[in-house]
């Protein structure tokens, strides 16, 4: 009696485990699935000409015909000018104006 105890406590517990393995099994698939579906979404999208242009423009420069591309200075830029930035600071607002309109860019 006791060891049919013993034996059916054991299989219960094992029982018991092999569920919790298969549901955590089944938690992985379902992660990894949704994984799977988002890089098929990015692969899907990083092969459309929206993507394509975007990065060439990016990356390469490219325009359309007919465009024209203006160039605005990164942060980086604008540290390199603090010479620049200190005689405009004596300056007052017109000349400030008159320099930018008149005098030869260099």
């Amino acid at each position: 009696m006791v060891y049919t105890l013993f034996s059916l406590s054991k299989v219960v517990w094992r029982n018991y485990q092999i569920e919790k393995e298969t549901r955590d099994l089944k938690g992985e698939i379902e992660m990894l699935e949704e994984e799977n579906q988002h890089l098929l979404n990015l692969i899907t999208y990083f092969k459309t000409d929206v993507y394509q242009e975007k990065e060439a423009r990016k990356r390469l420069g490219y325009k359309k015909p007919g465009e024209e591309v203006i160039l605005v200075p990164s942060v980086k830029d604008k540290t390199d000018t603090s010479e620049k930035s200190e005689e405009t600071k004596s300056q007052k607002n017109w000349q400030l104006w008159w320099n930018f309109f008149f005098k030869e860019k260099g």
